[in-house]
């Protein structure tokens, strides 16, 4: 799949008075200078792995500078990091601004560079062949860096992401969505819930059939609603979650993985049979999905002038309801938001929902009628 959209940064503007003359010279001459060094540059590049990457102090100029300048290229903003490399580098050499006994560190400098920048935003450490996949314009993201917002129209720009991450992020949601063996519905392992009388004594009047199926449907939505609890409320407590279980989670996705790998290891599985535990993680998934963007519709819609003095003093329930009563449309959740949203730091998932409690603004989505986007 292509990567993400990278339209909200800055782009070169062929209209713009600014754009002279020797810019347009420049972008002519741009593939003739990349044919003529490319043999020269692209051997230096073969010889960059990880062990040299090791080895190189990210913090040397001349590789700062060649990052810079790779970062602001706007004819770059497309292209992959290995393009950009090749490309800035043969126009480097071009200019005498490289010399020969220097390209071999510069570039690997360069990739050393990235690659750091890369594990102190994301918490884990890059590999060589990942770091090609980068776009220059996320690049770009990267060197200009926000705080990344879980369930803020913010996301999608503040993230950084290679594109095998993206790759690979994706088939980790397709094999939790399609949660092969999985139960068909909520069940626990310890038996059904008691059902408080407040909820028995209305569906006691009712014919035989119809009081099964509905008693049934209590029963499941009350198993649902404990499970829910106990991951938002009891696992994610600020007083008691391990800053080095968060820590051990880059992203949301890799909590997932974890999950599935050692579901033992976490209270809200422990119990339950194999089966429930696939289904589990399925429906843990989909409720994220729905916290993304329940939330974001909440922000888009105060943001606009119709909400904005009405949403004022109250909370998210509040504005939900309103929304809800005026027929406010849902965000697009398609393959891009799955993966902005599986892709988004855990430690800033996991502060929000804390801050979101503590303040008793969490709202936990109904099951929807229909399951949220499916294909990754």
């Amino acid at each position: 799949m292509a990567d993400v959209d990278d339209s909200s940064l800055p782009q070169h503007n062929d209209s713009d008075p600014m754009h002279s003359t020797a810019e347009v010279i420049e972008a002519a001459r741009r593939p003739l200078l990349v044919a003529r060094h490319k043999v020269v540059v692209g051997a230096a590049l073969e010889q960059i792995g990880d062990p040299l990457l090791d080895e190189m102090d990210p913090d040397q100029q001349e590789a700062a500078d060649l990052v810079s300048v790779i970062a602001e290229d706007d004819n770059l903003h497309s292209a992959s990091l290995a393009e950009g490399m090749l490309e800035r580098a043969c126009m480097a050499r071009e200019n005498g601004e490289i010399a020969d006994h220097d390209l071999l560190t510069t570039l690997a400098g360069a990739y050393a560079r990235i690659r750091q920048l890369l594990a102190n935003q994301q918490g884990r450490q890059i590999p060589f062949g990942d770091l090609q996949t980068l776009s220059c314009g996320k690049l770009h993201r990267l060197l200009n860096p926000l705080e990344v917002l879980f369930a803020s129209a913010s996301l999608k720009d503040r993230l950084v992401f290679t594109q095998s991450q993206s790759d690979r992020c994706r088939q980790s949601l397709r094999l939790i969505i399609k949660a092969s063996g999985a139960d068909e519905c909520w069940r626990d392992a310890a038996g059904d819930p008691m059902l408080p009388r407040e909820l028995e004594e209305p569906i006691e009047s009712l014919p035989e059939e119809q009081r099964r199926r509905a008693r049934l449907h209590l029963v499941r939505d009350r198993i649902r609603h404990r499970f829910f609890k106990k991951v938002f409320l009891v696992y994610f407590d600020r007083d008691t979650l391990d800053p080095e279980e968060v820590a051990a989670h880059p992203a949301i996705v890799d909590w997932l993985e974890a999950i599935a790998d050692t579901p033992h290891l976490f209270p809200f599985m422990q119990g339950q049979t194999q089966e429930q535990k696939i289904y589990r993680l399925r429906q843990l998934w989909r409720k994220i999905l729905q916290l993304n963007e329940l939330y974001q519709r909440v922000e888009q819609a105060s943001s606009h002038p119709t909400y904005r003095e009405r949403f004022a003093d109250l909370g998210t329930r509040e504005r939900l309801s309103i929304l809800a009563a005026d027929r406010y449309p849902a965000l697009k959740v398609d393959n891009d938001f799955s993966v902005y949203t599986a892709l988004c730091p855990f430690r800033s998932f996991a502060s929000w929902i804390q801050d979101k409690v503590t303040s008793k603004d969490f709202v936990l989505p109904p099951e929807a009628d229909r399951p949220q986007h499916r294909s990754v």
